[in-house]
């Protein structure tokens, strides 16, 4: 019999059609083989007489897997593709707003910017001349004047006035104004109050303001001149030299400074040493301070010193305390009494006398009411 030869055949897995054939054709050849060699016998020959080759057999079972294979090399990578053509544009949608930002922090201030220029003021023509003048008023609300004239300007009254109508008065820098109280030769309704009763010159400088008061029962109506800066500059307040006095308990009607002079009040006729003092009057308030020195005495007299500045008004009270600032003389005190308008000095409540304070020396100060 001639020797198989295994690589005769070769069966891959997993099987194909080819390898199911070459299996076949391995065992038809193999049983060939045998029956040549009278080794096996064909299966028609045990049912017959006759020996012969036999049919073939049902395949016999799938042998076991055989192990894998070595894998094989990497192939070489295949080239690129072409780039894809641009795809059509989404729908575009607007997203939501966004919240808002943060304050920014100030800006640093710019620069001032000039000044500019003044602004044209509506002038009576009168205002503008020297003389007498009744001025002509067409004007309504709140006006400003400025009278421009160099020389003095007497205003006696203003026609037409309307009940809080305002004029401010200016006068420039060379001339000056002079406004008539209740001028005699004005129609009442238009004339002028001013706050002293009496005629008001305005310096040149000077500014004052005018209102028509059309509700005064005694007087039917008439401009009232209020005090602005008529005397000097602004942020004063003057009054006149002489007290207007008032009797509305609201209103201001006096402020004055000065000084004065203490003398022996006690009827003995001393000559004090030393006799110096100021005052300043608000309304009837009068402060006062002082010092004095009393000359060597024996006078027996009570000691009193007069010289106050304004008369001690005597409503509410008989005396007013002072205070001793300084003096040798232990527990002394002083009063001004209202009666004979001078101070008079204690020592635990007894009145001293001139011999008491001979070659004294008092520094004193204290307030008083006046009567005006």
């Amino acid at each position: 019999m001639a020797p198989l030869r295994p690589q005769q055949y070769r069966i891959s897995w997993p099987l194909t059609p080819q390898g199911v054939e070459d299996i076949d054709t391995m065992f038809e050849t193999l049983f060939k083989a045998l029956r040549s060699g009278g080794v096996v016998p064909s299966p028609t020959s045990l049912l017959s007489s006759e020996v012969g080759p036999g049919n073939m057999g049902p395949p016999g079972d799938t042998g076991e897997d055989g192990t894998d294979g070595v894998p094989g090399a990497l192939g070489t990578a295949g080239a690129t593709g072409s780039t894809g053509s641009i795809g059509p544009q989404g729908p575009m949608m607007m997203g939501p707003s966004g919240a808002d930002g943060e304050d920014g922090d100030p800006g640093v201030p710019g620069p001032r910017g000039a000044a500019g220029a003044s602004g044209a003021f509506a002038l009576a023509s009168s205002w503008v001349s020297n003389g007498t003048n009744h001025i002509g008023n067409s004007m309504t609300g709140v006006t400003t004047l400025i009278c421009t004239n160099n020389s003095l300007l007497t205003v006696i009254g203003i026609t037409a006035g309307a009940d809080g109508q305002v004029i401010n008065v200016s006068a420039d820098s060379t001339g000056s104004i002079t406004f008539n109280n209740e001028d005699g030769t004005s129609t009442a309704l238009d004339r002028i109050l001013t706050p002293t009763g009496a005629n008001f010159s305005l310096p040149a400088g000077g500014s004052c303001t005018l209102v028509y008061d059309g509700q005064i029962p005694t007087l039917i109506g008439r401009w009232r001149l209020t005090l602005r800066s008529w005397l000097g500059s602004y942020g004063q307040i003057p009054f006149p030299a002489t007290q207007n006095p008032s009797s509305d308990a609201n209103t201001l009607d006096d402020y004055e400074e000065g000084t004065w002079t203490p003398t022996d009040a006690s009827g003995a006729s001393l000559v004090l040493g030393t006799a110096t003092g100021t005052y300043i009057k608000i309304g009837t308030l009068v402060f006062i301070n002082g010092v004095i020195v009393y000359p060597v005495t024996v006078n027996a007299s009570a000691a009193a010193i007069g010289g106050l500045p304004f008369t001690p008004a005597s409503t509410g009270a008989a005396a007013y305390p002072l205070t001793i600032g300084y003096t040798s003389i232990a527990n002394l005190t002083s009063l001004i009494f209202a009666a004979g308008a001078s101070l008079k000095f204690y020592a635990l409540a007894v009145a001293k006398t001139n011999a008491n304070m001979t070659a004294t020396t008092i520094y004193f100060s204290g307030a008083y009411p006046a009567t005006a």
